[in-house]
């Protein structure tokens, strides 16, 4: 693959090109600007010889004629053609132009050759001729002092032209080098930073200009790559935690069961404890499975039109018989018939995660409703505890977040985290409220949904 330049070269070729664009347009204006004013004053003084040579008598013009000397020069011809006197410059007749008989009192400028006596040879001139009666009077002048200006103008812009571009190439390298030099600064600091320096930041330029706002775009970027991984440190650690006390209770009960002779039903008992441990190792690494899936936007669920009314019901059947031996119930109301768009395994899941926490943590009976608006289907779970301490519903999301008086209690603070995940892969959200005088909580997802007929 062809490799490109770097930047700044390239910068300083488009800077060059433009440069080298504008100073030969401007070199062509100005050579034929002087060539126009030259011309022009040529031809003044052309028709001041010539007004003069006109306001005399046939016999003054001769005379005049002949005693023209210098850079002017003249000759008096009859209509056909014929000279009648001519400056002792010519020594050969001028060539009359066909466009007099045409434009009689009208002034023609011509340019032709002329031979002239001092060098013996053609050279080019520019002529001015007027009909006057039986008479055609011309002069003119010899080109050679106006092409020797033009040589001298063409000359200066082809040498201070590739000059002033090479200096306007310099100053665009310099430019685009010292435009470039904070955003080098910036790739330095950032090849720099690893993961044990990840709250380095990039410097940013003093000016306000675009380079400053990439500074802290990516700033901005690396402010949320380290929240994260600050986040992945926590849970990994946070997950080490709870895997490992599992693991060590296992160990202590297989290594009792092996140290000596116990009696069946010690080993029995000893057994029972051990496939308890194995399934809150199970549960913990169903979790954590569960809010990778969730939580990897590679890996979308299929979504399908769930009766929410339905799933309510099913999800109160089956925590009926637990809340009936707390002495409480659960009960169900829902606006209509709902469906929301969802994979119906992932949204039974989180609600049931919504369900169990009420059940463990509230008090009173639980309500489960449900209502719609506007292409969206809201779910409520409801008890009627103390509430939720406000420092711990400000975390209740994170992962292994669990309130003070839940310490104690079986779990590992990865509910309400899972809630989240799967609300939020299907573009809802989630919100727990204390309810108004702290009679318990209103636990809230919303996902997109609507009214079934």
């Amino acid at each position: 693959m062809r490799r490109r330049l770097p930047l700044r070269l390239r910068v300083a070729a488009v800077f060059t090109v433009a440069a080298a664009i504008t100073l030969v347009g401007l070199g062509v204006f100005v050579y034929y600007g002087v060539e126009a004013t030259l011309l022009r004053q040529v031809q003044v003084s052309l028709e001041a010889q010539m007004d003069a040579l006109a306001g005399l008598p046939e016999s003054g013009r001769q005379d005049a004629t002949a005693a023209m000397t210098g850079e002017f020069f003249g000759q008096v011809l009859t209509a056909r053609g014929a000279l009648v006197v001519s400056s002792p410059q010519l020594s050969a007749r001028i060539v009359v132009d066909d466009r007099l008989s045409r434009t009689p009192g009208q002034d023609v400028v011509a340019e032709q050759q002329v031979r002239l006596v001092e060098d013996d040879e053609w050279e080019a001139a520019l002529l001015l001729l007027r009909r006057d009666g039986d008479q055609v009077l011309a002069v003119g002048t010899s080109r050679e002092d106006l092409d020797d200006a033009l040589w001298g103008v063409r000359t200066q812009l082809l040498i201070g032209g590739p000059l002033a571009l090479l200096l306007a190439s310099g100053a665009g390298y310099l430019a685009a080098r010292t435009a470039l030099r904070p955003m080098e600064r910036m790739r330095q600091h950032a090849d720099a930073i690893s993961a044990h320096s990840s709250g380095e930041r990039l410097p940013l330029p003093a000016a306000r200009d675009e380079v400053r706002r990439l500074g802290l775009t990516l700033n901005q970027m690396l402010d949320r790559l380290d929240a994260g991984l600050q986040r992945e440190r926590r849970f990994v650690a946070e997950a080490s935690h709870e895997l490992r006390t599992p693991l060590a209770l296992l160990k202590l009960e297989l290594d009792l069961a092996l140290a000596h002779q116990r009696p069946a039903d010690e080993l029995l008992a000893a057994l029972h404890s051990a496939d308890e441990e194995v399934d809150r190792l199970t549960r913990l690494s169903d979790d954590l499975l569960l809010l990778a899936a969730s939580q990897d936007g590679r890996s979308q669920p299929d979504r399908t039109d769930v009766d929410v009314g339905s799933m309510l019901e099913t999800l109160a059947a089956r925590f009926s018989a637990r809340a009936q031996q707390e002495g409480r119930r659960i009960t169900v109301a829902s606006e209509g018939r709902l469906v929301a768009r969802a994979h119906a395994g992932r949204l039974e899941r989180a609600l049931s995660n919504l369900v169990d926490n009420a059940l463990r943590h509230g008090a009173g009976d639980v309500e489960l409703s449900s209502h719609g608006s506007e292409g969206q289907v809201s779910i409520l779970v409801i008890d009627h505890g103390t509430g939720m301490d406000d420092a711990f519903r400000a975390r209740a999301f994170e992962s292994f977040s669990r309130a003070s008086t839940a310490r104690s209690q079986d779990g590992q603070g990865l509910g309400l985290t899972i809630v989240h995940a799967i609300v939020s892969e299907h573009q809802g959200t989630v919100t727990i409220e204390n309810r108004a005088g702290g009679d318990g909580t209103i636990a809230k997802i919303t996902i997109p949904g609507r009214h079934a007929p």
